[in-house]
């Protein structure tokens, strides 16, 4: 609770308390008037009605003017309080101040002393923060790299040895018996091999090229996947083609398939960004920086709008990276510079002509 905030409390309970008590007050004053002024003149009124007949009208200013007289007396008092409850607050909102002062002061002294000791151990944490943000994005994706690299070879292996047993079970028409022939060769499994440019493959090799398995029909030198290569797709596989950003500067990841399809998958990452000064009316996301009173301040809450770093309210959504340093001293006087070269020659002013005025030589 601030020094405000505790002079308010004060202040109300003391005009609560002088509220309470006024209408009491103003009431036992009124009577004490009326007791002391009205009273007697009543009794003189009664004496005199007795042997004189009063007519009702000066009766109904007689009440008129009583009850101005009391409204005026009450509306006095009334002000009268009112200002010693001023001067109530004033009294204590003082004595609250000069308390205060003798306990915080000390105490914020030291909350500084402490704050410039641990200034340089900031930026350091800063640093290693960034290196290891570094480091596991750049792990993340060797794993994703590598784990995909796996599906791969799983699936090729697998898809070679399903298109050798499809290849074997394709029924043929049963024709007359020919000559026997010459004994065959051992047979052998066709591997996929890697495509290269300017590289010649023959007709039935299995290529492996951009992530997915290709079936040449021809012979064919061609990139596979261009439409007109003369390689029909067995597997549309994938691979990692790059990163890219959404709207929220959340990473996404982009892999291209074999077939040329492309699709995206959300990484949850979202990189360190500098976002300039703090703007009230700008909408600031997770591991964004700005800059605020002469300081660097990181969020660390996953959608902020109008909190501003540095106060109390904002202490959940920003984290304090880089304070600013103090000014440095003014530094010695400099030696005196080199003398500078002379300047051009000035121009002497203009020589006064003689001539005559109203005929009088000047």
């Amino acid at each position: 609770m601030n020094t405000q905030q505790l002079v308010e409390l004060v202040t109300d309970a003391v005009v609560d308390a002088v509220r309470e008590a006024l209408p009491r007050m103003v009431a036992t004053q009124v009577e004490a008037v009326v007791a002391a002024t009205i009273t007697p003149a009543l009794l003189k009124l009664d004496h005199a009605l007795a042997g004189v007949d009063i007519r009702v009208e000066n009766i109904t200013d007689l009440q008129a003017d009583f009850a101005a007289r009391t409204q005026a007396l009450q509306e006095g008092l009334t002000s009268s309080w009112q200002q010693r409850a001023d001067g109530i607050a004033a009294t204590v909102a003082q004595q609250v101040d000069a308390r205060v002062a003798q306990t915080v002061t000390p105490a914020l002294a030291k909350v500084q002393d402490t704050l410039d000791r641990v200034e340089d151990r900031v930026q350091e944490r800063i640093t290693d923060m960034q290196a290891d943000f570094a480091t596991r994005g750049i792990a993340q994706c060797d794993a994703l790299t590598d784990g995909w690299q796996r599906q791969v070879d799983a699936l090729r292996e697998s898809i070679v040895e399903r298109v050798a047993t499809a290849v074997a079970g394709i029924p043929s028409h049963v024709g007359p018996a020919g000559p026997p022939g010459p004994p065959g060769r051992d047979a052998t499994m066709v591997q996929p091999v890697h495509w290269k440019a300017d590289q010649q493959f023959q007709r039935g090799s299995v290529v492996q090229h951009r992530g997915g398995l290709w079936f040449a029909n021809q012979d064919t030198s061609a990139e596979p996947g261009t439409g007109v290569d003369g390689y029909a797709l067995m597997f549309d596989g994938h691979e990692l083609a790059t990163y890219e950003y959404d709207e929220r500067g959340y990473q996404l990841a982009i892999y291209r398939h074999a077939s040329g399809r492309e699709h995206r998958v959300a990484t949850g990452l979202r990189p360190f960004r500098y976002a300039g000064v703090y703007d009230h009316a700008t909408t600031y996301h997770l591991n964004d920086a700005v800059t605020a009173n002469g300081c660097m301040w990181m969020c660390k809450a996953v959608h902020v709008t109008a909190s501003r770093p540095g106060t109390d309210e904002a202490a959940r959504h920003w984290q304090l990276a880089v304070k600013s340093g103090r000014d440095g001293k003014d530094g010695a006087p400099g030696p005196a510079g080199p003398r500078g070269e002379p300047g051009p020659p000035g121009v002497a002013p203009p020589r006064p002509t003689k001539g005559k005025a109203n005929g009088v030589t000047a």
